[in-house]
C-alpha cells in the first residue's frame, strides 16, 4: 500500500543538474555544500560586543539618578531633622510623632519629658519628637484658618 505524500520533491533551482540536496548534518559539509551550490559563502554570524561594559553606562546613569533623587534629598531631610531636634530646649512646645503637645520639661541625651497637662509628665525617645509645636506645618494645616463653605 503507497501513502501519497502531501508534498511534491523537486529539484531545487539553485542547484546545478544532476546535483543532490545538501546534507545539513556535519556543519563542514553544510559549509562546503552551500559554498559550491550558491557560489559565496555563508554570512559570518552577528559579532556580539561588549557584555559587561556595555551595562557600566547605563548603571552609571541608574546610580546617578539614584544619589540625585533619592540618597542627597534624604540626607538633606536627616541633616535638617538632626538639628531641629539638637536645637530644642527646655520649654520648648513640641509635637510627638504620635501627635502629642507638649511642653519640654527635662532632656537628656536619650529622651525627654514632656509636660502634657497639669502634673502629667511623659517620658518619650528623643526621636519620637515630630516637629516643634509653633511650626509652619501646623500652623498651615490648621482646621481653624479654612473658611467654612
Amino acid at each position: 500500500m503507497q501513502v501519497p505524500l502531501p508534498f511534491v520533491l523537486t529539484q531545487d533551482p539553485q542547484l546545478p543538474a544532476g546535483s543532490t540536496v545538501p546534507d545539513l548534518s556535519s556543519p563542514t559539509q553544510a559549509t562546503e555544500s552551500q559554498t559550491s551550490a550558491l557560489g559565496t559563502p555563508p554570512a559570518a554570524p552577528p559579532a556580539t560586543s561588549g557584555g559587561w561594559q556595555q551595562m557600566l553606562l547605563p548603571l552609571g546613569f541608574l546610580f546617578l539618578f539614584m544619589w540625585l533623587f533619592v540618597l542627597r534629598p534624604e540626607k538633606k531631610r536627616q541633616k535638617k531633622r538632626q538639628s531641629m531636634l539638637d536645637a530644642i530646649q527646655k520649654g520648648d512646645r513640641v509635637v510627638t510623632l504620635g501627635g502629642m503637645h507638649g511642653e519640654v520639661a527635662r532632656m537628656d541625651e536619650n529622651g525627654v519629658t514632656l509636660k502634657v497637662a497639669d502634673g502629667v509628665r511623659l517620658r518619650f525617645d528623643r526621636n519620637a519628637i515630630a516637629r516643634p509645636a509653633s511650626s509652619p506645618a501646623e500652623e498651615g494645616n490648621s482646621l481653624a484658618n479654612t473658611p467654612r463653605t
